[in-house]
């Protein structure tokens, strides 16, 4: 099972070359890639997006990195066009394309809150036009949607995500399980990754919390049982990447222990990795 790390925190403070060298350094095997927080020097969604894309390709093979999943932009809301004369619907396609460019295998695009609610009838039907306004652009470029569950604006508990999933009724769409998320909704992440459909958790978002906030710390610094989330991890059969999205947790530190931080998750990640490996 392959060690990812998002790249927000690292990008925060130093360019592409320098961040990828440091999570090379660090002891992971590859990147899920931050679409979203950009700074206009980091921002990989402006006119010359491409260009920023096969520059980023190619330190990724420099640094023998590999980018499985992304996470797309989360500035869409609820009611603006979904359309490329809406920026940041723009800017979504953009990311598709450029992570597809990258070799990633998916992309995580959030859902959208509704004024109804999360566990409403329009939620699912808001949702399901959203991700569904994504499908050609995503097989044009051979690439997934990762679903995630949002806390409780959107799909809070396993059922609500089944339910997406089955409406949306594609291979381009698969689940990607934020195991933070899922106890700040009254769902242990053990029972959320349980309740999904057979085969569709692909991907994973691993942090800690103390059950309130969206802490996104390291495993084993909040309350979440790790011994029986890598038993149901290894229960599914799940065989995606292990994606720490640590970004708290790392922006604790001053730029020059970055690397020495993000070591350290390294070894954390290995040690869970090892925990779903061993399970029987």
């Amino acid at each position: 099972m392959n060690l990812a790390v998002e790249t927000y925190v690292p990008r925060k403070y130093y360019d592409d070359a320098a961040a990828m060298k440091i999570i090379r350094n660090a002891g992971f095997d590859g990147i899920d890639l931050s679409f979203y927080w950009a700074s206009p020097e980091n921002d990989l969604l402006g006119g010359d997006y491409l260009r920023r894309a096969e520059t980023l390709k190619q330190l990724l093979r420099e640094n023998g990195l590999q980018c499985h999943q992304t996470h797309a932009p989360f500035d869409f809301h609820y009611g603006e066009a979904m359309d490329r004369s809406n920026p940041h619907y723009l800017g979504i396609l953009r990311s598709i394309e450029s992570s597809a460019l990258l070799g990633a295998k998916q992309i995580v695009i959030h859902g959208i809150k509704v004024p109804e609610g999360a566990r409403s009838e329009a939620s699912l039907a808001y949702n399901y036009q959203y991700y569904k306004s994504f499908e050609p652009c995503c097989r044009k470029f051979g690439i997934q949607i990762g679903v995630e569950n949002l806390i409780t604006s959107v799909f809070p508990e396993p059922q609500y995500l089944n339910r997406m999933l089955t409406m949306l009724d594609s291979p381009v769409y698969i689940a990607c399980i934020d195991l933070g998320h899922a106890p700040i909704a009254g769902t242990a992440p053990q029972d959320y990754l349980r309740g999904v459909l057979s085969g569709m958790v692909q991907g994973l978002h691993v942090h800690d919390n103390h059950g309130k906030t969206d802490e996104h710390m390291l495993p084993y610094i909040g309350t979440l049982d790790w011994d029986a989330i890598t038993k149901a991890l290894a229960d599914i059969q799940y065989a995606g990447d292990f994606t720490l999205e640590i970004y708290r947790f790392l922006d604790q530190f001053d730029p020059m222990l970055l690397e020495h931080a993000l070591a350290f998750a390294a070894k954390v990640g290995r040690s869970l990795i090892e925990k779903i490996e061993k399970n029987p």
